[in-house]
């Protein structure tokens, strides 16, 4: 975690907080851009993370606050993000001002959002059998929850959790980084969410709402059923798919930038992504145009 010499000393969070402060400082460049650029059009950014804060790097880990754990785990605060849409979209399928929600939603469900937001037809992208569903309606206010009520919990290709409204069950649980072998819970452990978010009292067995456990059950035995067994993508990469930009001479030969080759990088080396031909100055990284 290095944060630029503009950040770097300038919060009371230390390194982690001047970092968070720099993604804060960029992020707003970006969407500033944008609220002078829009030339009426229609964008949406999406802002969120990809897991829970690093505990293993303590003080410039960050921190899941009420939330149990971290990064690698199933528990609360290995997967529950934070989770911003920005728009400034003016009557634009219905989208005028803010909202707040609860509705268990994820990153999976950016894809259909955007698909929806653009015009695409469903039948286009059906055939993927996506795990997500559009926010839009949410989003437009016109709906408080989305049609998900079952959310599964992975480790790899170990299904460690699942969730069904407020009731989760933790199959097998393991420590944030995966330092200890994981231990299957027979019976299940159960905690209510709404109530205990930090997963710190287990449900005793007479406290255990029927009906959503006989939902939650019924929700599992169905997305087992509809899982077909796969080699995963992840074990499918090779040095010719992988980019990187480390010194480390036993890494993946790569270039940073396009133009600096790192140490150990043969000299002959072509990178797999060439320098771009155009100037992308004018061209901002979030969703633009629909």
């Amino acid at each position: 975690m290095n944060p630029g010499p503009e950040y770097a000393g300038k919060s009371l969070r230390g390194k982690y907080g001047d970092a968070v402060a720099e993604i804060d400082g960029s992020l707003g460049e970006v969407l500033d851009y944008v609220r002078k650029n829009d030339n009426g059009r229609c964008t949406v950014a999406f802002f969120t993370s990809d897991n829970g804060p690093w505990l293993r790097e303590r003080l410039d880990g960050g921190s899941a606050a009420l939330f149990r754990s971290g990064k690698g785990s199933t528990y609360e605060g290995g997967t529950r993000v934070p989770g911003i849409i920005w728009s400034n979209c003016k009557n634009y399928k219905g989208l005028d001002g803010g909202f707040n929600n609860r509705a268990i939603v994820g990153s999976i469900d950016i894809f259909p959002t955007v698909m929806e937001l653009a015009g695409i037809p469903k039948k286009t992208y059906k055939k993927f059998n996506l795990d997500g569903y559009s926010l839009l309606p949410i989003m437009k206010g016109e709906s408080k929850k989305i049609a998900r009520q079952f959310l599964p919990y992975y480790r790899g290709p170990l299904l460690m959790a699942a969730r069904y409204g407020s009731l989760k069950a933790h199959y097998i649980t393991q420590d944030d980084e995966g330092d200890s072998a994981p231990v299957t819970q027979n019976p299940p452990i159960y905690y209510d969410l709404y109530h205990d978010p930090s997963e710190k009292y287990p449900l005793p067995s007479d406290k255990i709402d029927q009906t959503l456990l006989a939902n939650l059950n019924a929700a599992v035995a169905a997305h087992k059923a509809s899982i077909v067994p796969t080699v995963p993508l992840l074990d499918k990469l090779t040095n010719n798919s992988l980019v990187c930009c480390r010194s480390d001479p036993t890494a993946p030969p790569c270039v940073c930038g396009g133009k600096k080759a790192l140490k150990g990088v043969p000299p002959n080396y072509t990178p797999i992504i060439p320098p771009l031909s155009r100037d992308l100055s004018a061209e901002i990284p979030i969703f633009t145009g629909f």
